[in-house]
């Protein structure tokens, strides 16, 4: 790798590191009412990928190459700090009769594994519909 490449694998991997930030540390903490689980919570957890992705892909890179490191380390900070059911994440078990799910950290291996995925086909779509759009205002600019 040169180091035009690392440096846009850093950059993206700050990003996701701000989404991190966002995700498990502020909105916790500013609104504790939604959390560890809700679908409010679910919500601002997807949206600020949302919003990460579209901002990373659109303004430092939109290649998908350069977002496979990042989303790893992202997903090995979420399965080291998940903070113990954030989002449902390591938790089995149901909420029901009085029972409460149970935080298992193998499980918690298990939800970020099965979440990588969806994070990379979210980041295809958004590349695929950014380069939709660089076409269509490209013909636009043609006529």
């Amino acid at each position: 790798m040169n180091k035009k490449t690392l440096a846009v694998i850093a950059k993206n991997f700050m990003i996701m590191l701000g989404v991190y930030a966002v995700q498990f540390i502020l909105f916790p903490i500013l609104l504790p009412d939604y959390y560890p689980r809700s679908d409010k919570a679910s919500f601002i957890f997807f949206a600020a990928f949302i919003i990460g992705f579209i901002f990373g892909i659109c303004f430092v890179s939109g290649k998908i190459k350069h977002w496979l490191i990042p989303d790893f380390l992202y997903g090995l900070l979420i399965f080291i700090c998940s903070g113990r059911g954030l989002y449902g994440i390591g938790l089995y078990g149901v909420t029901l009769d009085g029972l409460q799910p149970t935080y298992d950290r193998l499980f918690a291996l298990v939800s970020v594994a099965i979440s990588l995925p969806f994070l990379f086909i979210i980041q295809m779509i958004i590349v695929f519909l950014k380069n939709i759009l660089i076409k269509i205002f490209q013909r636009k600019n043609k006529y």
